[in-house]
């Protein structure tokens, strides 16, 4: 379809100008034969200028009426959906809901004197009786055979009724219904009102919309509900027969009729529904009377017939004088004039849609986020500012309602609230939870707008939104480290660039002696210190923090009590991008308590010196003491040995042949004892100096000492298998630990040797902190539950003639293994072979 184009002012203009050029010229050629022919043609020119002037006035009291009406279609649903946000509200007032007297009445009266156009407030029981209301009247008044009373209890949700007129005032009411819900939404009630039709009308008619207008309200029945002029005349007649009735019942939306009127006087009516959303359509009519619009033509054209008379006459004496003179030169300033108006009138539509391009663009380009909605709440128009931050595209986002971003992280009041004010034209501001077309939530820094007609009533809202998610993170991240400084127990404090302190933390003020309310900025960096160590703090560090970013130092600080107390301080200098200093900040710790247990250390570590030093000559007199009584032993106990043994070995080489086979056997006894008795000594010799004297501490390769021990025992064991594995070195005595791997060896040696294939397993491994070391054997074992009594001195679980030994050579190996610092076990069973092993620390 063709798109009808309006011509542009200037070619408008330019048309204009033309005719009016071309009408000067036929004044000139023409003007005798049009003053003789002036009875002629003005006639003929007035009469069609007659018609086009009544086309021209009909069409605008056509657009006037039909302009007044949607107006008024509009202040009617205006009203309506006002009257339904207000029981809405009324509905959530504890008061209210509860029917509390005289509160209850109290809200109802001052809302009500407020709501202009109410036809009252009534709080009503579920039988439809009053409890309470906006004006003082009987109690108990029934409503129960209102309709809307009736659908509102039965659905349990808000209703509009039917309009009735009320009685004996004979004013026509809309009535309102809002269910009261109780908490297992049962209607504990009915909140009542009424629009008084009359009184809208009644306003509608003061406001004259069109000069000389009949206003008329009619009912979806035919019933005048309203009527002006002449209202007690028409009022509460139904007359579904009339013409204006016929035509506003017929008519669906918003037209102009001309059509014969109550009073049977012919008008040009506007028609336009009221309140569809009620379900029981009011129909508005405003009329003029033909007469009324074509009595000012008529009378135009009179006056100008008589002054064609006259001109004609006039016009014939000075007709060339007046064409140059009075219509020539007027014309051309018109034209000059209409010409210079025309540019002003362009240049000013350019500029206010230049305006509208650059609102436009700002709104889209917009960082924050902007939504536009309806008084609905319907949203109407998004940047692309609000599709990033909530993930609705415009398309999905227009049409719909701002509650899609709800959280679910504010009540019901909240929203009551914000709206409250919004409704009320006032700006709303705020923090709130959103969540995102993904499901994720975020805070927004919003705020709400309301937008005004020229009329003055809300017809859409502006919200801007900002997303702060980020921001309210790092303001709790920088609350809960404020939260950990002031908590800390060290001496914590800022200073600006200049020196100037600006914060102590709860532990500075506690050692400077500072109340809490103190102002840091009175307190010098110098004088919280003695002189020596303001003097490093001042001169040393922080000039190194400037040049270095960090300063750390012992220093003192000075308490107002004139105690001064050593620190461990450190000094920092914070820098912006330039590299200049922001501000300074400086942790310090507590030295006194440190400082006193080094004073007590060094008097312990005195004091245990001199009792180690002590400890030692007296260890080392103990020694000299063992080493005496070794050699009297050695030298005492062996001589008498010697001498028996020598006796009887005599008696054995010179007296054999008088001696018998009994006193031989005696001999040999009492030589194998002596030489037992020689090697008791000897091992207990060995088991006293493995007690005491300083072990030497140093690296034992143990493969070593190991292959020095089967060196030295397996050659009286021939037939025996010893298989040595990988050893750890340890830390320790080399020639003790000879001395364990000689007897462990030994011992396998000896209580293996009468097995049918002797065999030896020597092994080691580093278990943590340990290293570990065992001997095992396939010999004669033991019985486990005497396996701590192996390792006692002359402990012995076999007999000396079935395998030879003093029972000292155990109790050497834990002694030295003790001495190390490690620990032996033993496992085995009689007839199984045994186990013997010991552990020593990695680090001794």
């Amino acid at each position: 379809m063709p798109e009808t184009r309006t011509p542009p002012p200037a070619r408008t203009d330019a048309r204009r100008a033309s005719r009016l050029g071309r009408v000067m010229l036929d004044l000139r050629l023409r003007l005798v034969a049009l003053v003789l022919l002036s009875f002629g043609p003005p006639a003929a020119l007035l009469i069609t200028s007659e018609l086009q002037q009544r086309e021209h006035e009909l069409g605008n009291a056509r657009r006037e009426l039909t302009r007044a009406a949607a107006v008024a279609g509009a202040e009617f649903d205006a009203r309506l959906r006002s009257a339904q946000l207000l029981l809405a509200g009324l509905a959530n007032v504890a008061a209210i809901r509860s029917a509390q007297e005289p509160r209850c009445s109290a809200l109802l009266g001052e809302l009500f004197a407020r709501g202009a156009g109410l036809g009252g407030l009534f709080v009503l029981d579920r039988d439809g009786r009053t409890v309470c209301s906006a004006t003082p009247g009987p109690q108990g008044l029934s409503f129960a055979d209102r309709d809307y009373f009736k659908e509102t209890v039965a659905r349990r949700a808000p209703t509009i009724g039917v309009p009735l007129l009320a009685r004996p005032h004979g004013r026509a009411l809309l009535g309102l219904g809002h269910p009261l819900l109780g908490d297992a939404g049962e209607v504990r009630g009915v909140l009542v009102t009424s629009l008084d039709l009359a009184a809208f009308a009644e306003q509608l008619a003061a406001l004259d919309p069109v000069a000389g207008a009949a206003v008329t309200l009619i009912d979806a029945r035919g019933e005048i509900l309203f009527r002006y002029p002449d209202a007690e005349r028409w009022l509460g007649q139904r007359l579904p027969d009339a013409v204006l009735v016929r035509a506003a019942l017929a008519s669906t939306r918003g037209t102009a009729v001309e059509a014969r009127g109550l009073d049977a006087v012919d008008r040009v009516y506007a028609l336009a529904p009221l309140g569809a959303e009620t379900g029981q359509v009011l129909r508005l009519a405003l009329g003029v009377a033909r007469s009324d619009i074509d009595g000012p033509v008529n009378e135009i054209v009179r006056r100008d017939l008589a002054a064609i008379t006259l001109l004609a006459v006039l016009t014939l004496a000075a007709a060339l004088l007046i064409a140059q003179r009075s219509v020539h030169a007027p014309a051309q300033r018109v034209l000059e004039v209409a010409h210079g108006e025309r540019e002003r009138v362009q240049a000013e539509l350019a500029l206010r849609e230049e305006r509208m391009q650059l609102q436009a663009a700002a709104l889209s380009a917009a960082a924050n986020g902007i939504v536009i909605t309806d008084r609905d709440g319907t949203i109407r128009w998004v940047n692309a500012a609000f599709s990033r931050l909530t993930g609705y595209s415009a398309d999905e986002a227009i049409g719909r309602n701002p509650r899609i971003l709800k959280s679910g992280q504010h009540d019901a009041a909240f929203y009551a609230g914000l709206y409250r004010t919004v409704l009320c034209g006032e700006v709303w501001r705020g923090e709130m939870v959103n969540r995102r077309k993904d499901g994720s939530r975020y805070t927004e820094d919003q705020t709400i707008t309301p937008v005004r007609s020229d009329s003055g009533e809300i017809t859409h809202f502006i919200a801007i939104k900002q997303d702060v998610s980020e921001r309210k993170t790092l303001q709790q991240q920088r609350e809960r480290l404020a939260a950990i400084v002031e908590a800390s127990p060290c001496f914590v404090a800022t200073a600006d660039a200049a020196g100037t302190v600006r914060y102590y933390n709860a532990a500075a003020r506690r050692m400077l002696g500072l109340a809490d309310d103190a102002d840091p900025a009175q307190v010098r960096i110098a004088d919280t210190h003695p002189a020596w160590a303001a003097e490093r703090v001042l001169g040393e560090g922080i000039p190194a923090a400037v040049r270095d970013g960090i300063w750390t130092g012992e220093t003192a600080f000075l308490a107002r009590d004139g105690r001064e107390f050593p620190v461990w301080q450190a000094i920092l200098a914070h820098k912006a991008a330039n590299g200049g200093v922001e501000f300074m900040s400086t942790i310090a710790l507590d030295l006194s308590s440190i400082k006193q247990a080094e004073s007590q250390l060094r008097n312990l570590n005195a004091e245990l010196e001199q009792r180690v030093a002590q400890r030692t000559r007296q260890i080392e007199t103990t020694n000299q003491e063992l080493e005496s009584f070794s050699y009297s032993v050695s030298h005492d106990l062996r001589a008498p040995l010697r001498a028996v043994d020598g006796y009887a070995r005599m008696l054995e080489e010179d007296y054999a042949a008088a001696l018998d086979q009994e006193a031989r056997r005696l001999i040999a006894v009492v030589r194998a004892e002596s030489g037992r008795m020689s090697a008791m000594i000897d091992d207990l010799l060995t088991f006293s100096r493995t007690g005491h004297g300083l072990i030497a501490n140093g690296a034992v390769d143990m493969m070593v000492a190991a292959r020095e021990a089967i060196a030295q025992t397996s050659p009286a064991y021939p037939a025996a298998c010893v298989v040595l594995e990988d050893l750890p070195d340890a830390p320790g005595d080399r020639m003790l630990l000879r001395q364990v791997w000689v007897n462990l060896i030994g011992n396998a040696l000896k209580y293996s040797s009468k097995a049918a294939a002797p065999r030896i397993e020597i092994g080691g491994r580093t278990d943590g902190a340990e290293n570990r070391y065992w001997v095992r054997d396939n010999g004669a074992g033991f019985d486990p539950r005497y396996a701590d009594q192996l390792f006692g001195v002359f402990r012995r679980l076999h007999g000396e003639t079935e395998f030879p030994g003093t029972g000292v050579g155990l109790a050497i190996v834990r002694r030295v293994v003790t001495r190390h610092g490690g620990r032996v076990w033993a496992e085995g069973k009689p007839g199984a072979g045994a186990c013997f092993g010991f552990a020593l620390p990695r680090g001794h």
